[in-house]
């Protein structure tokens, strides 16, 4: 076997020289800050780092106990046994020979790392003994002839590395010693829990350095590194001995003597030396010990609190502290102090307004045109304007000659307003801009020439400014601008957009800063406060762009699936990084790209793509590396890859080209058959176009002859109905004498007898009359049905008593089996007792001894399997009326229905009609979307009424609907005002929930706990709800605030500003305990704010109050006469309105006795639906009721102030008939109009 040497020079040379000098790129031992790359923070394979590499590409080869990783700088991609011919799992060691291979060595023997196949080649190799041997050698040499081993004490060095700069790195079991021949110095470094940026672990397996001072440290509990760029960031989390984490670094301030005072929240002030770069922490008794931030000036150093400020003199130590103003009132909590040299004021900016502060008396003046908003910044700029930055109000210049302020909010109205009313900060750049902090809008420019604002942010910019919560900014000497956000820091330049940002991967501390936490020297020198510490660099250290960058292919993968050279039929001829083309089948369309930015030192990424042949748009790469392409069509395509450095002309560093094969079905003899097929389908076309034509001309002469049919109808009606107003006539001239004659004659038993014989004939022909006439105005009319729900089962318990005396006296058993509670259908009214008493009457007619009558509510197809107590929902609603008279013949099965239609032959053949009745019951019966069957297959004759049942669901959208028929359909000829009151007796219901989480486990819990007492819909995010809350009849919404598509602010804005969901109860939920958050929830329309966590109990009494107080509402408003009184205030604003809509328009109309639905809904320009839904919803009635309640009220009013005739109030309340008002009046007051008056005194004979 070839020896394979691992080293360039001798060892002993590098030890023995000790006039080696440390380079610039050399990292300092005593500052070393590593950061950590483990299983928790990306894709390691496994913590157990057995050993490290970096090859010539810049890519990082980790081995572990349990896979090999490659690392890019941001991404992780492990590969275990198998996967490239890799021969083992258990990585024991890796190297770098002098050609640059890359050797692996498993517990399953070696292999090589073959780049251009990109597969692992087993071989065997010496490198390893060859490694264990200059180990072993360098452990010799240091212990004998250096003496180092009595430092080490018992400790046995796991490993031993040389850095290009000389030094020795020794790994052990108890951290790593570092030797430094040049002065004889050694370093330890260990595992610190209380500092994030130390070792992770002192059992190190190994070590390695690069040329460029980074270091990569294998331990048993992950990876540690420094790279070049992360250690130009220099972190403080202790500082003189004070631990730094959640004190809350919030502000900075020079003193001009050498002196840098920091404040925090939690640890006080600290005094940093400009000269030695030393940190001090002050103690001052006197001083509070929540610090919001400090000010100097005036030689004074100026202490901003909660409850006021301090004044410190640094030199003395005494303080003055100030709390109230003037007129004795606290001032609250300080956001920031301004010395307004200029214009000789300084400004005190609280969150109750701004304070003038006069130092040497000590008074505090409220600027009453501030007024108590809360003012974050007071800027004075170098021409002398005064700007404030609120919370909320935008941005306000204030005038010191006559305290005028001019505001500037955002409006949509108006273009070039403020983007954003929460502004956090503001600052003057060099150039005399104004730049303002926002809460959400990023950084804003004012404009003077136009007073116009232009925002920069992630909407303006693109995903280069990396957040839009900025809290702070400063202005190096490149005049860039240092912008402090929620997540890291960004260097801005306006002069070309560009924009730049550094995260805690870059080597920040913490990516969230504080409010007014940056500082810049002269020198360019930065200080960022943060939560946990305090970050320092150099903003020129890190200006300059990354040159030697490159960009690479890492992975490919078609369908999801990772491409490599090694499979069956695979695309790849070599590694994806060397492939200059690529050829594709048609159904590998969807395909996608790893790419990765070796050696650059930028947290995101700053690489572009573009596929030629698709599109010639640049596209930036996310921070992921991922280019995904989805269904590309056949074809030749180019991918293009290059770096975005202004400096170098954004150079395109990657070609990749790309063919899609054609699929099958675009090749020319698919085309061929395509023409044929098409060429067939014109011709059928052609020939069904002749056929339509013929089809259509007959059936134009069919419609023409049915027109004619109908003509002719309509004249034989009409002939006919004269026939039966004529023959009325003279039964009117007969009953009338009769009556007279029986009243003259009472005692004559002879003459009385012959007269009712009489009577009982002309009462027979006025009934065949009345039954002829209902039939020809249905013909000819039709029949308006007025639904409603009804309880079948009352209804029809009242129609069997009526019956049962008939029944008894003709001695005929009438027995019943109908349900002891309430079966809800919708129907109308007056047609279901038409119905109902038709199918009595016929029993009556033909039965012999017995009639059976069930009513049952079920699914089945044959009532007599469904138990009549069995409660059901949504299901079929059935009524079966059997009697045991002679039975049907199926040649009259259908015939019975048809008009005129009586059976020839039957032993009761003395049964007086027509044949008109069950013809009106069956077309009455399928008006209302039933049945009406006769089943004659048993032993009784069994007529078969199926209604549909409904439930709170179909409620909701069915409820009091008005259809009209025409031609076969049925016509109710009582007129609008002399109607049957319908009972207001709703269903029996529970209130409908709808739960809106997007956490599946929080979500089904809640679900699980309210389902014992509600009907509860599960739903996963916010467009689902709203989708939710317009199918369902919603009583309740709980939702959380975070959630995808769309959060649940905008969920409540959505649902209070829609009419036909407004009335919805809104409880939101939200683990954000943020003041601003629930002012907004609140704002928007939910009813209720509740933090997580929480108790399920006491959501569920909450959502029990809320539904009880809606409960009360809806009765209140329906018995209320104004919209605007009481009940009314706990209503949205929108359904506010609509009921004072609804209420004006009925008091104009209340005295017109035509008045209805149908005008109500025109006048408020909403469908009929619309206005049925949203009555029950809001008010749980209907509309008709809902107008004739407000004409009873408006009764009793005028009966209040002195009305003294009962018709005359009828008539002017929209009453066609006293009787029906009397009726309606009773219905509602539980008296007579006539009883109500005499109980207030004021009735007059």
């Amino acid at each position: 076997m070839k020896h394979i040497s691992l080293f360039i020079r001798p060892v002993f040379a590098v030890l023995l020289t000790t006039a080696l000098c440390i380079t610039a790129s050399a990292a300092p031992v005593k500052s070393m800050q590593f950061k950590r790359l483990n299983t928790d923070n990306s894709r390691l394979s496994h913590n157990f780092t057995t050993s490290v590499v970096k090859d010539s590409l810049g890519f990082v080869w980790i081995g572990t106990t349990n896979g090999l990783n490659r690392y890019d700088g941001k991404n992780v991609r492990p590969y275990y046994r198998g996967e490239l011919e890799l021969p083992s799992s258990a990585i024991l060691d890796i190297a770098i020979d002098r050609q640059g291979k890359m050797w692996v060595h498993t517990d399953n023997g070696d292999a090589v790392y073959d780049r251009i196949s990109d597969r692992f080649i087993r071989k065997d190799t010496e490198i390893f003994e060859t490694k264990e041997r200059v180990y072993r050698e360098r452990l010799a040499y240091m212990t004998k002839e250096l003496g180092f081993a009595q430092r080490l004490k018992s400790t046995r060095p796991r490993t031993i590395h040389i850095d290009e700069d000389g030094r020795m790195w020794l790994g052990t079991s108890h951290g790593i010693w570092i030797y430094d021949s040049s002065d004889g110095s050694v370093t330890r470094l260990q595992e610190d829990s209380d500092d994030p940026f130390s070792l992770s672990d002192n059992r190190v397996n190994a070590i390695f350095t690069g040329n460029d001072g980074e270091i990569w440290i294998a331990t048993e509990t992950g990876l540690n590194f420094i790279n070049t760029f992360s250690s130009k960031f220099r972190k403080y989390t202790t500082i003189d001995g004070i631990g730094m984490k959640m004190s809350y670094v919030n502000s900075f301030a020079n003193d001009g003597k050498g002196a840098l005072w920091i404040s925090t929240e939690k640890v006080g002030l600290f005094k940093y030396s400009i000269k030695d770069g030393t940190f001090k922490h002050y103690e001052n008794p006197a001083l509070r010990k929540k610090i919001m931030g400090v000010r100097y000036f005036h030689d004074r150093l100026w202490v901003l609190s909660e409850e006021g400020f301090q004044i410190l003199n640094t030199g003395t130590g005494a303080v003055r502290d100030f709390t109230t103003d003037k007129t004795g009132s606290r001032i609250g909590g300080v956001r920031d102090i301004c010395n307004a040299e200029r214009c000789g004021l300084i400004f005190v900016a609280t969150q109750n307004g701004v304070y003038t502060f006069d130092e040497k008396s000590g008074a505090l003046s409220g600027i009453r045109t501030v007024g108590d908003i809360f003012v974050e910044n007071v800027t004075e700029t170098s021409e002398g304007e005064v700007w404030m930055s609120t919370y909320s109000n935008g941005a306000m210049r204030y005038f010191p000659e006559n305290g005028n302020i001019q505001k500037f909010s955002h409006s949509d109205e108006i273009p070039g307003s403020i983007p954003e009313n929460r502004i956090v900060a503001s600052f003057e750049s060099r150039d005399k801009s104004l730049w303002f902090c926002t809460f959400g809008s990023g950084i804003v420019r004012f404009d003077t020439s136009d007073y116009s604002f232009t925002a920069y942010n992630s909407r303006t910019l693109g995903k280069d400014f990396i957040n839009d919560l900025c809290v702070s900014v400063i202005q190096d000497s490149r005049d860039n601008l240092w912008v402090g956000t929620n997540r890291g820091i960004l260097r801005f330049n306006p002069s070309d957009m560009s924009a730049i940002s550094f995260t805690r991967n870059d080597g920040l501390l913490n990516d969230e800063n504080n409010q007014f936490s940056s500082y810049i020297f002269p020198n360019d020198d930065i200080f960022i406060g943060t939560a946990d510490g305090i970050t320092i660099f150099n903003a020129n250290a890190v200006y300059a762009e990354t040159t030697d960058s490159r960009i690479v292919l890492s992975d490919f993968l078609i369908g999801g699936e990772r491409v490599s050279t090694t499979q069956p039929g695979s695309p790849l001829a070599c590694n994806i990084d060397l492939t200059d083309k690529i050829s594709l089948g048609s159904s590998q369309n969807n395909f996608r790209f790893d790419v990765a930015q070796l050696n650059s030192h930028q947290s995101g990424s700053n690489m572009e793509y573009r596929l030629r042949g698709f599109s010639d748009k640049w596209t930036s790469v996310g921070e992921n590396g991922r280019i995904e392409f989805t269904n590309i069509h056949s074809g030749d395509y180019v991918l293009e890859l290059r770096t975005l450095t202004p400096s170098c002309g954004n150079p395109i560093q990657k070609r990749v080209a790309l063919h899609i094969a054609v699929p099958a079905y675009a090749s020319w003899w698919a085309l061929t058959l395509y023409f044929l097929a098409a060429a067939g389908l014109v011709a059928g076309i052609i020939m069904f176009a002749r056929k339509r034509i013929m089809e259509r001309e007959q059936k134009k002469q069919e419609t023409l002859k049915q027109e004619r049919d109908k003509e002719i109808l309509n004249e034989k009606m009409m002939f006919l109905s004269n026939v039966v107003h004529e023959i009325k006539t003279p039964l009117t001239l007969i009953k009338s004498p009769l009556n007279n004659i029986r009243r003259s004659h009472p005692n004559d038993g002879e003459m009385l007898s012959d007269i009712r014989i009489i009577d009982n004939t002309t009462s027979y022909l006025t009934s065949l009359s009345n039954e002829l006439l209902e039939y020809i105005r249905v013909e000819r009319k039709g029949y308006i049905l007025e639904t409603q729900r009804i309880d079948l089962a009352e209804k029809v318990r009242g129609l069997l008593f009526n019956y049962s005396e008939t029944a008894a006296d003709r001695k005929i058993e009438l027995s019943s089996e109908i349900p002891l509670g309430p079966v809800w259908v919708y129907a109308d009214d007056s047609g279901l007792t038409k119905i109902i008493n038709n199918l009595l009457t016929n029993a009556l007619k033909y039965c012999s001894s017995r009639i059976e009558v069930r009513l049952a509510v079920s699914s089945e197809r044959q009532v007599a399997e469904t138990s009549c107590n069995e409660k059901s929902d949504e299901h079929t609603v059935w009524l079966s009326v059997r009697n045991d008279g002679e039975a049907i013949s199926d040649e009259w099965k259908e015939c019975i229905f048809k008009p005129f239609s009586r059976i020839d032959g039957v032993k009761k053949n003395k049964v007086d009609g027509i044949g008109l009745g069950l013809s009106l019951a069956r077309s009455l019966a399928q008006m209302q979307g039933g049945t009406l069957e006769l089943d004659n297959s048993g032993e009784l004759t069994e007529f078969v009424l199926k209604l549909p049942g409904c439930s709170d669901v179909s409620a909701a959208e069915n409820e009091f609907q008005t259809t009209a028929a025409r031609g076969d359909g049925v016509r109710d000829g009582k007129s609008g005002d002399e109607e049957d009151l319908p009972e207001e007796k709703p269903a029996p219901q529970r209130f409908s929930v709808a739960v809106a989480e997007d956490s599946s486990e929080l979500r089904e819990y809640i679900v699980s706990q309210l389902s014992s007492e509600y009907r509860v819909f599960s739903i996963e995010n916010g467009t689902a709800a709203l989708k939710c809350l317009h199918e369902h009849n919603i009583d309740l919404l709980i939702s959380d605030i975070a959630m995808p598509e769309m959060n649940g602010i905008e969920l409540c804005r959505k649902v209070r500003s829609d009419v036909d969901i407004s009335h919805v109860m809104i409880i939101i939920i939200s683990g954000m305990n943020d003041l601003s958050k629930k002012i907004e929830c609140m704002q928007n329309g939910a009813n209720l704010y509740i933090e997580k966590p929480f108790d399920i109990y006491y959501l569920k009494v909450c959502a029990a109050n809320l539904l009880d107080k809606m409960n009360l509402t809806r009765k209140t408003l329906r018995n209320s006469l104004s919209a605007e009184d009481e009940g009314a205030a706990s209503l949205s604003k929108t359904d506010r309105e609509f009921l004072r809509s609804v209420d004006e328009v009925i008091l104009q109309n209340f005295s017109d006795a035509a008045f209805n639905v149908e005008n109500l809904k025109d006048a408020l320009n909403m469908s009929k639906s619309s206005l049925l839904r949203k009555f029950n919803r809001l008010l749980n009635t209907s509309p008709n009721n809902y107008i004739r309640t407000k004409r009873l009220l408006m009764a009793a009013q005028m009966f209040d102030e002195g009305a003294d005739r009962v018709s005359d109030v009828c008539y002017s309340c929209g009453f066609n008939s006293t009787s029906y008002f009397a009726k309606c009046f009773l219905n509602y007051f539980g008296i007579t109009p006539i009883e109500y008056m005499k109980k207030r005194g004021e009735f007059i004979e």
